[in-house]
């Protein structure tokens, strides 16, 4: 019992270091780029659960914070990180928000999804979506970020139903009986076929 509880905590700081260590890493990421513009963007639900083979739908609030300026922003693409083996489709981005917000704006949409593949352990895995763009369409300034969770369960294990268990059983009998079957009939199919010779001697 001490055992699992202490590699339950274990377990569990190793997750909060994960989810930290893309958190600072995201700080230090958008910190050092030089930011002409700013971007907030919002997740609905930053922390999500899924089984094995799931896609997961991250929807976002994207605003242009800069709402007394006069210039546009462009949004001129995407970066992330993503914990593996988790994979991310950012075509949410591309096909939901437009390449040119305007101060003050505000978009919501599916911003990207992610695939938990099969085969995936059960854990935490952190993430980071980052907004580039700037003052031209050929900017790739850090604009914002989002940090985002997955928390990922295998795929349980399906218990059948009685009925099942029932023909599973019936049949498993009829094949233990079946070499016993075939020698009673064996025996009876030899002894009419000599008791039929017999007669006829």
């Amino acid at each position: 019992m001490l055992k699992i509880n202490i590699f339950e905590k274990t377990k569990k700081s190793l997750v909060t270091i994960s989810v930290l260590s893309v958190w600072m890493f995201g700080l230090l990421f958008t910190a050092t780029a030089a930011r002409a513009d700013s971007i907030s963007i919002i997740l609905d639900s930053p922390f999500q659960s899924a089984m094995n083979g799931d896609t997961l739908t991250f929807f976002a609030t994207v605003t242009d914070t800069d709402a007394l300026g006069s210039a546009p922003i462009y949004l001129n693409g995407d970066a992330q990180t993503l914990a593996s083996p988790l994979s991310l489709n950012d075509s949410g981005f591309s096909s939901n928000f437009p390449s040119l917000m305007t101060p003050g704006e505000s978009i919501y949409g599916e911003l990207f999804s992610v695939l938990v593949p099969v085969g995936t352990s059960t854990g935490s895995y952190a993430g980071i979506f980052v907004l580039q763009g700037g003052s031209d369409a050929a900017a790739q300034l850090t604009l914002g970020s989002a940090v985002f969770n997955v928390d990922a369960t295998s795929t349980p294990m399906v218990t059948p139903e009685p009925s099942t268990l029932l023909l599973l059983a019936t049949g498993l009998l009829s094949l233990a009986a079946l070499p016993r079957i075939r020698a009673k009939n064996g025996w009876a199919r030899q002894s009419v076929g000599q008791t039929a010779q017999d007669q006829m001697d």
